[in-house]
């Protein structure tokens, strides 16, 4: 039923897929996502008392030389601070559709924007007629995928947060982020489903979920988690030219080896 729906609302676009191939497609995706398929907890968790180790300083020079590679950039610039939001303007012919400030973090955006598209399309959800609080779901689905495909088998996910004053990020500390990460903490998860409901709760919602009021720099911090979930020596072996591994490029542009790794896993 999902293949069909596919097919029969992009069929312009999918001239050289058959209907057999798209099933074949949505049976592998359906297997893969079996794990999710049960109930979310309902128990409340308090992710807030969660053990939190520090980022080391050693830990965060590799992740900034991983991130700029050997050209000179040593801070994202300000085009990376934005967190996860869908477009306000676009609810109306797009209400699955991620907001994207400014030129910079355009490929992680697209990347979790394909899995939200995704998580919708399983759900049987027609993404052009989704509520709210299932594009909502989409997304936290989708953030959570994309970690968990980046998790070396045995290895749990690593969720990075900035350090907090008095329960709140502050501009100053989230300012601070795009340039280094040592001071944040990481969140550890081996579960799918507790990392899924983290994402609804403080000090995960707070600190990647943008509001109308509060503007956070989730997208940055969710490239830093996918980069130390696969692990920093890893993913430089994981790219064609080791020694030149960057995340981002020239013009502070996301780089297809951060697509790559956010996309595929590797």
């Amino acid at each position: 039923a999902v293949a069909g729906q596919v097919l029969r609302d992009h069929g312009p676009w999918l001239t050289a897929v058959t209907l057999d191939q798209l099933i074949g497609l949505v049976c592998r995706l359906q297997d893969a996502c079996a794990v999710k398929t049960e109930s979310l907890p309902v128990s409340p968790v308090n992710f807030e008392a969660s053990p939190c180790a520090r980022v080391s300083k050693e830990t965060a020079a590799g992740l900034r030389s991983l991130m700029f590679g050997s050209g000179k950039g040593t801070s994202l610039p300000q085009e990376w601070w934005q967190g996860w939001c869908f477009e306000d303007d676009a609810q109306s012919t797009c209400p699955y559709g991620l907001r994207q400030f400014e030129g910079g973090p355009c490929g992680v955006v697209a990347v979790v924007q394909a899995f939200l598209l995704r998580s919708l399309w399983m759900a049987s959800s027609h993404p052009q007629s989704a509520e709210d609080e299932q594009c909502q779901d989409a997304l936290l689905d989708a953030l959570t995928d994309v970690l968990f495909q980046c998790a070396p088998r045995g290895k749990s996910v690593s969720v990075l947060i900035p350090p907090a004053v008095g329960g709140t990020y502050t501009a100053e500390a989230q300012e601070r982020v795009l340039s280094t990460a040592q001071d944040c903490c990481m969140l550890e998860f081996s579960d799918w489903k507790l990392l899924r409901l983290a994402w609804e709760v403080p000090p995960l919602s707070t600190a990647y979920i943008d509001t109308v009021n509060d503007r956070t720099i989730g997208v940055v911090l969710f490239l830093y988690s996918a980069l130390l979930t696969r692990g920093l020596d890893t993913v430089r072996l994981d790219v064609d030219l080791p020694t030149e591994a960057a995340m981002v490029g020239a013009h502070g542009y996301c780089t297809q080896e951060a697509v790559n790794l956010l996309l595929t896993g590797v």
